[in-house]
């Protein structure tokens, strides 16, 4: 359940940091933290293992059935849904199986975080650049991170796909 309610909570956040930048002093710190973040092919190729080890994981897992989404530490949350990057990576590390996951496959916890906003990120403004120009791409958007991601984008779709839980 934790790692569905973490992938949630993720792209949430992706947005939240990507669009409201500055909003809060934890989300700051967290948004100046992954517009510095810069990929590299050897840290795609940890954070894809690191994907597909957790989607196994996912699919280990049994399937809540209740039919409820939310879980108990939903009922007191009463803040926007957004978590800080040290809130997700509480989650993965909750959960030994996570954490074996992604540090199996190189990466701590706190940068495949970090990498998925980054991601995120970089597919935003890359979809931005695309329509309107690269004198729109954000100042904290690394150009170095979109033009990575564009040429990637192929892979990435491809993984993405793979990794899509099938309904």
């Amino acid at each position: 359940m934790i790692i569905h309610d973490v992938g949630r909570s993720l792209a949430v956040a992706g947005v939240a940091l990507f669009a409201l930048a500055g909003d809060t002093p934890a989300q700051d710190a967290d948004t100046r933290e992954v517009s510095a973040y810069r990929f590299t092919d050897a840290t795609l190729a940890k954070y894809v293992r690191a994907a597909r080890a957790l989607a196994a994981l996912a699919k280990s897992m049994p399937v809540d059935t209740s039919g409820d989404a939310r879980d108990e530490e939903d009922e007191g949350d009463s803040g926007s849904g957004t978590k800080s990057i040290a809130e997700i990576t509480a989650g993965y590390d909750s959960v030994p199986g996570a954490r074996r996951a992604i540090t199996s496959a190189g990466l701590t916890t706190r940068e495949y975080v970090v990498f998925s906003f980054a991601l995120l990120q970089a597919g935003l403004a890359a979809f931005l650049v695309e329509q309107q120009g690269w004198d729109k791409l954000p100042p904290d958007v690394a150009r170095s991170n979109v033009e990575f991601y564009q040429r990637h984008k192929a892979a990435l779709d491809s993984v993405g796909a793979e990794l899509r839980p099938r309904q």
